[in-house]
């Protein structure tokens, strides 16, 4: 028997973690769980960053728990992005725990194999779930493990979230035991499926697609098992909604619709606890070819308050360059049949400061944004291009991080913000595409006046300047 420390970085839900931590438990291991982080779902922001102030308190913690677990095994999941204090975890775990075999997951390291290794005894590259348990019964570790698909999602167990073997370290301090779910309002993450039917060129699943090739990637669990574990959260916490994690929760119309059929009944289960009288709520993400008008009227009928929609952009060659297979029309359409439920929230999905884009493909996202139904409930989903290695954009285009990064400047806090600002009732009639190109005009508004010090992030939606700017009609 051996003994597993499994490690999330900044992300408190880590259903990946969580699954295995309870497949060791299945194999009859010990295994806990480290959550060194957390992700702040009201501010967008991590919780341990390197250059955060109580980043080296965090490490002191880290290397005791390591003293104190004595673990055989440490296993760090994380993503591209998190690939900076994954890489001070490991080097940190061969000094504190000298004994452990460490190895990589996740999909940063499925992304960047060789990255990993430079610090990680192994890597994991893909799902872990057949691989876990012949890890911890082995005396030595190879350097590379390629996962196998699990085909049958329904024997898996329900992630763990035992508080006695979790343990989380925020802001420096220690919190344990920790039976937290991923977020603070009550909700509990749910994931239905495994993979995506698409494999667009900037999201990991284009890796991912092409690391299982030929085989059947796209996978659903049956509504039986997901009713199970709907009845057996609602046995353990007193649950306010569901977050639906699935990559594209409507792809599979029929099998939606069943789940919405027998929501209510698994939700008002016999033990449920809390206020049992409160209908489901939940949410989930889409994309504008697999919107359907009967699946959505279940959809909302079940108690779905918020769908998010994957647009991305308004360029026709952007949205081919990303591979969406999808047309403006399509996401009009799309929008056109979500707006017919008014008490619906429709978070749309924009990527931003893509080196590849032109300004005219910038002023098209801006012009189908304001094409788009108009309802106070709508809000943006904005992001910047994040570029994972290996994914598509990586390797046909040789686009790096570096070079999205280079993009994050003042102007583009500028179009940013304006973006937000399509989405606020009160400039729904001003023509923001032709505010795209007063950059200028804005900064020599900005530089006439006196602004509060603490007013100054441009990627606050409420960013003093901005809004005084187009509130005065962009002078």
């Amino acid at each position: 028997m051996s003994r597993l420390l499994m490690i999330s970085v900044n992300d408190r839900g880590n259903l990946g973690a969580r699954q295995l931590v309870a497949e060791a438990k299945l194999a009859g291991h010990e295994a806990c769980l480290l959550n060194w982080g957390e992700y702040r779902h009201a501010t967008y922001e991590f919780s341990e960053e390197h250059d955060s102030p109580h980043w080296h308190d965090s490490l002191d913690r880290y290397e005791e728990l390591l003293t104190e677990l004595r673990p055989d095994v440490v296993g760090i999941s994380y993503r591209s992005s998190m690939f900076v204090p994954a890489n001070v975890l490991g080097g940190l775990a061969m000094t504190a725990a000298p004994k452990a075999r460490i190895i990589a997951g996740g999909i940063g390291a499925t992304s960047d194999p060789k990255g990993a290794l430079r610090w990680a005894d192994a890597v994991c590259v893909g799902e872990g779930d057949q691989a876990v348990a012949g890890i911890l019964a082995a005396p030595r570790l190879r350097r590379r493990y390629e996962g196998a698909l699990t085909r049958d999602l329904d024997i898996l167990p329900f992630p763990d979230y035992d508080p006695d073997t979790t343990w989380s370290i925020v802001e420096g301090r220690v919190i344990h035991p920790d039976g937290r779910l991923d977020n603070d309002i009550g909700a509990y993450p749910l994931l239905t499926s495994r993979g995506c039917p698409r494999a667009c060129s900037y999201c990991h699943n284009s890796t991912i697609h092409a690391l299982y090739k030929g085989q059947p990637y796209c996978r659903q669990r049956g509504v039986d098992h997901v009713m199970s574990e709907i009845r057996w959260a609602r046995q353990r916490w007193p649950l306010k909604m569901l977050s639906i994690y699935d990559d594209l929760f409507t792809a599979n119309a029929e099998w939606v619709l069943e789940f919405c059929g027998r929501l209510r009944t698994a939700w008002h289960c016999e033990g449920a606890i809390g206020d049992i009288g409160r209908p489901p709520r939940f949410w989930c993400m889409a994309h504008p070819s697999y919107i359907r008008r009967d699946v959505i009227a279940a959809l909302v009928g079940a108690g779905m308050e918020e769908i998010c929609l994957g647009v991305q952009s308004g360029s026709q060659r952007i949205l081919d360059l990303y591979r969406r297979g999808t047309t403006p029309e399509d996401i009009l359409r799309a929008a056109g049949i979500l707006a017919e439920f008014p008490s619906l929230a429709v978070k749309v999905d924009i990527i931003t400061a893509n080196p590849l884009e032109t300004p005219a493909d910038v002023r098209a996202t801006m012009d189908l944004v304001q094409r788009m139904p108009r309802n106070p409930r709508w809000k943006h989903g904005l992001s910047r291009l994040q570029v994972f290695p290996g994914s598509g954009l990586a390797v046909d285009h040789g686009l790096t991080q570096a070079d999205c990064d280079a993009l994050h400047t003042d102007r583009q806090e500028f179009a940013d913000g304006l973006f937000r600002g399509a989405f606020q009732p009160r400039w729904y009639g001003w023509d923001l595409c032709a505010a795209l190109d007063r950059y200028d005009a804005f900064c020599r508004f900005r530089a006439s006046r006196d602004w509060p010090a603490d007013k100054g992030q441009l990627s606050d939606e409420h960013w003093m300047p901005l809004t005084r700017w187009l509130d005065e009609g962009m002078p």
